[in-house]
């Protein structure tokens, strides 16, 4: 069976082109979750509500493969009482 050059050459190209578009979306949206954890980390609020929550961030796990992982165990009566009153 022969193939057709020019179409898998269009092929080939048209599918690096949208790796390379996955991969900038995928680098932005790190990005974009960097800059909102940086602003959870600054809120001056951040230390009280951790202590209601779980929070565990796995970088680089077992696979090799960046995981974040989030338990929350969250009293939300707690947090809305403890939060009206700072």
């Amino acid at each position: 069976m022969e193939i057709n050059q020019k179409l898998f050459d269009e092929c080939t190209q048209s599918y690096k082109a949208q790796r390379l578009k996955e991969k900038e979306a995928l680098g932005k949206k790190d990005m974009m979750w960097s800059k909102i954890e940086e602003l959870a980390f600054s809120n001056p609020k951040y230390e009280y509500v951790k202590k209601f929550s779980r929070y565990e961030k796995s970088i680089g796990g077992e696979d090799g493969i960046n995981t974040t992982t989030d338990m929350i165990d969250v009293n939300n009566e707690n947090i809305a009482t403890g939060l009206q009153e700072v």
